[in-house]
């Protein structure tokens, strides 16, 4: 929602409207599992992908939602079902079974109806048989993520800087890749961050993982809390866990 409203979509900022992304993608089925695949395998380009969400908006539309074009591996949704659903963003179900991640069907019924409408829609199109012919993967589903609405009154602070540098390499598990990519944080960002909150500017820090985020903000402390800090400071290990 927020980012819709960042984008300065029409009717997005009012407080309250649900909103989410849709990711185009691929589905592995298998016997006993249903893998969703790294979107970016697709490949999707601009014409191809709008051409896939026309396809789609209509089906969409009769549960009451709009899709709105953004780019070619990812769309916006809106519509009052989003305000109120949960669901699985797209770290948690990449190569991993998709079934676990679906929202509960008693509060997302038309999203579990539109996946299975979908399947069947794409799997004869033509839009499929041209992928295949050139080698590609097909898209024969999509996902749901970021769901939710404003909170009223808007939030005044400015729009975070995100850095999704560790994300790729976490995914992919190359953890020298990882580890390159920790270094180039702590050279770049984090050190620019470091240097404006030793000139007392406030900062604030987030880091996120798959079950939750935790943040560190500057703040001017007492000699005491700067004492109290040498021995409170939380280990590696510790913090990892929490992530």
């Amino acid at each position: 929602a927020l980012h819709a409203a960042q984008t300065g979509l029409a009717g997005a900022a009012k407080p309250g409207d649900g909103w989410a992304f849709v990711t185009p993608c691929h589905w592995q089925v298998r016997t006993d599992h249903v893998t969703l695949s790294d979107p970016i395998g697709l490949e999707l380009g601009e014409e191809e992908s709008s051409a896939l969400m026309a396809l789609m908006a209509p089906w969409f539309a009769q549960d009451g939602m709009a899709l709105h074009y953004e780019q070619p591996g990812r769309w916006l949704v809106s519509g009052a079902l989003l305000a109120e659903v949960a669901t699985a963003s797209m770290d948690r179900v990449v190569q991993r079974d998709v079934r676990a991640w679906l929202p509960p069907e008693d509060a997302a019924g038309p999203l579990r109806r539109l996946h299975s409408e979908m399947q069947m829609l794409l799997y004869t199109h033509p839009l499929t048989d041209t992928r295949e012919a050139r080698g590609q993967p097909p898209v024969n589903a999509f996902w749901v993520h970021g769901s939710g609405a404003l909170p009223a009154p808007l939030p005044a602070s400015p729009p975070p800087q995100v850095v999704d540098a560790l994300r790729g390499p976490a995914l992919r598990e190359d953890w020298a890749a990882w580890r390159s990519a920790w270094e180039a944080l702590d050279a770049g960002p984090v050190a620019e961050l470091a240097a404006r909150a030793a000139q007392g500017q406030p900062v604030q820090i987030t880091l996120c993982g798959e079950r939750g985020a935790l943040s560190w903000r500057s703040a001017p402390r007492s000699l005491g809390q700067k004492i109290s800090s040498l021995f409170g400071r939380q280990r590696l290990p510790q913090l990892r866990e929490q992530l």
